[in-house]
């Protein structure tokens, strides 16, 4: 397979960084959180932006 210059980039942060599978940054997975809330996980957010907001406000507790 032949990699562009960018791809290797997303392969080596995936792999280094995040430490997760290149295949889920480059292709993506549908994901539902129906299946953590039928296990009984509660989210402290229910909305991404409302979670983005926390992780980036200088109120950090």
């Amino acid at each position: 397979m032949d990699q562009g210059p960018d791809q290797t980039i997303i392969i080596f942060g995936a792999r280094f960084i995040l430490r997760t599978d290149q295949e889920l940054i480059l292709l993506g997975r549908h994901c539902q959180s129906s299946r953590l809330e039928e296990e009984g996980f509660h989210f402290k957010f229910s909305k991404l932006n409302e979670a983005l907001e926390d992780l980036t406000s200088s109120n950090q507790s």
